[in-house]
């Protein structure tokens, strides 16, 4: 999702092309795995989905740090419409300049999951990496700024929040 503000929007942008990876907004994710599929070929998307919705945008609520935190649908959503494999990619600041980037595998078929099973897996993934090193997490996301109680629309709980 662009930045609103366009200096800092280029250098995200530059910063996360800098090994030849190609940034595309979300509306034009769904296209581009189709596109990727059709063609037979070999891609990996990484999602950034660490942030929370903005109240008029959360509908599904995950537990996250014994809180019920809204979160991002689209990712699940769209590794189901194309039962792609999920994984979750663990990065661990070993010292300075050195880090260890593990991938954890979530599912290798998403549409067989039952609804919410990858994004809660994901938080709890998340979790468990922060509680490692909390220094390196950017604790000013707001996470708990919509809850089931503040917004418009009806809430959908994951079964452990219920």
């Amino acid at each position: 999702k662009p930045l609103a503000n366009k200096y800092f929007n280029k250098l995200i942008v530059d910063i996360r092309q800098k090994f030849n990876s190609t940034m595309i907004t979300m509306r034009e994710a769904s296209n581009s795995i189709s596109h990727s599929i059709t063609n037979g070929d070999m891609a990996m998307y990484g999602l950034v989905a660490d942030q929370s919705p903005a109240k008029y945008r959360a509908q599904h609520f995950t537990t996250f740090f014994n809180k019920t935190s809204a979160v991002f649908m689209g990712s699940e959503k769209l590794a189901k419409a194309h039962d792609t494999a999920v994984v979750y990619l663990a990065v661990e600041k070993i010292k300075r300049g050195h880090y260890r980037a593990t991938f954890q595998t979530i599912t290798e078929h998403a549409a067989q999951t039952k609804d919410w099973e990858i994004t809660d897996t994901f938080f709890k993934l998340l979790e468990r990496q922060i509680r490692k090193q909390p220094e390196y997490y950017l604790w000013s996301h707001k996470r708990w700024k919509a809850t089931p109680d503040n917004i418009k629309r009806t809430p959908v709980l994951s079964p452990q929040v219920q």
